[in-house]
């Protein structure tokens, strides 16, 4: 490897697959999955316009040991996985942005919010059925940690206890129940039907 390649100095977890930590690490491989407007009415499109961000897919697993739990554990999260990074509206993106110190942090929220725990390594889970508060608060100590943000960190801590509750009841209508229920998609845009 090239002295310049971000993943020299990184643990191997396995051969090509490395362990992001707070002090170094590299974002995702993601491919974002087109928006379509064609069909929404004028409301549906200017809510598309006022919040929502292109979703992403994850193109390989992802892995990040979060050192400030007790445990040091490995997290993972699956290729085939979709999401929608910092839900910010964009009238706060200015303050709060949807790509930069709350996007990774973004990532392991919307995993636990989605499936109500982590997963480890091994595919095993990490706090499973732990709750929303548990997830709300790694999110600020996420941010936190990585990018020592605490302002920024408050700020968009108060804004998904107070926003995200109607995200979490969503999922919990369909979803009740952890992690078991995660299906991959196929990670070819050209054969994504969203």
């Amino acid at each position: 490897m090239s002295s310049t390649d971000p993943f020299e100095t990184r643990v191997m977890h396995r051969p090509g697959v490395y362990i992001n930590t707070p002090s170094d690490f590299v974002l995702p491989k993601t491919q974002a999955i087109p928006m379509y407007t064609k069909d929404l009415s004028f409301l549906g499109k200017f809510r598309l316009w006022l919040v929502d961000d292109l979703s992403e897919i994850f193109l390989e697993d992802y892995y990040f040991q979060m050192t400030w739990l007790p445990d040091k554990p490995v997290i993972k999260i699956p290729k085939g996985f979709i999401f929608d990074g910092a839900s910010v509206p964009k009238l706060l993106r200015a303050i709060l942005g949807t790509k930069g110190i709350l996007y990774h942090a973004s990532i392991w929220h919307d995993f636990g919010c989605q499936y109500n725990c982590w997963l480890l390594a091994d595919d095993s889970m990490y706090e499973p059925a732990n709750g929303r508060e548990f997830f709300d608060g790694q999110f600020r100590k996420f941010t936190e940690e990585v990018y020592d943000m605490r302002a920024v960190a408050s700020v968009a801590w108060a804004a998904v206890r107070v926003g995200g509750a109607g995200a979490w009841q969503k999922r919990r209508s369909f979803n009740d129940s952890v992690y078991g229920t995660f299906i991959p998609v196929n990670t070819s845009i050209g054969e994504l039907h969203v």
